[in-house]
């Protein structure tokens, strides 16, 4: 940690703690004067209990009734089912473009995100709705995990 003479302690835009001047200034005025706001006993007590019989203290739960717990509430089901990305997500077949006549040498590289693989001529690619594509096998897998563009976090296919 850096310190310097004069300022206060803010992170940066990476998250990187340092000194620096201060960008805050208190208002002025009577902000300071104003009368304190009183609420009744039986309206403090409402906001902390208010969700107290839905709430758990897990920490003190044996692993046994960590178990009970969790097969009580069951799984989250945020991915597709195999039927449905079958159904729905378009596919293509990927062909490597024509390098004749080509004199650049600084040729844009199309790669999966999810398993970072540049495509190979004649492979299946899968079509998203927002027009991301993927290697069909790596974006089918990714759906049965999460209904969600792996690049642009927007829905990946309508369920329906």
């Amino acid at each position: 940690m850096h310190r310097g003479r004069r300022g206060n302690m803010h992170r940066g835009r990476r998250g990187n703690m340092h000194r620096g001047p201060s960008n805050f200034h208190a208002p002025r005025g009577n902000i300071h004067n104003l009368p304190p706001r009183a609420f009744p006993q039986e309206e403090v007590a409402s906001f902390r209990n208010q969700h107290s019989d839905i709430q758990l203290d897990i920490d003190d739960m044996s692993y046994e009734e960590l178990l009970i717990l969790s097969e009580q509430i069951g799984s989250v089901e945020r991915g597709l089912s195999e039927e449905i990305i079958a159904r729905q997500m378009l596919t293509k077949t990927y062909l490597l473009p024509n390098k004749e006549g080509s004199a650049s040498e600084e040729e844009e590289i199309d790669l999966c995100i999810i398993c970072q693989d540049e495509y190979k001529n004649k492979e299946e690619i899968g079509i998203l709705q927002c027009g991301h594509e993927y290697h069909a096998d790596c974006v089918r897998r990714w759906l049965q995990e999460k209904n969600v563009c792996p690049l642009c976090k927007s829905k990946a296919l309508s369920i329906g």
